[in-house]
């Protein structure tokens, strides 16, 4: 999966290091 693409490098960065699951509620604020 290679959502870091539709994301920021920055905040999916972020994300996968901190939780797998937690980056859907990021990708859903940012596209928002």
């Amino acid at each position: 999966m290679d959502e870091q693409g539709l994301l920021s490098p920055h905040g999916i960065d972020l994300v996968r290091r901190t939780d797998g699951r937690y980056q859907l509620a990021v990708v859903l604020s940012s596209r928002s």
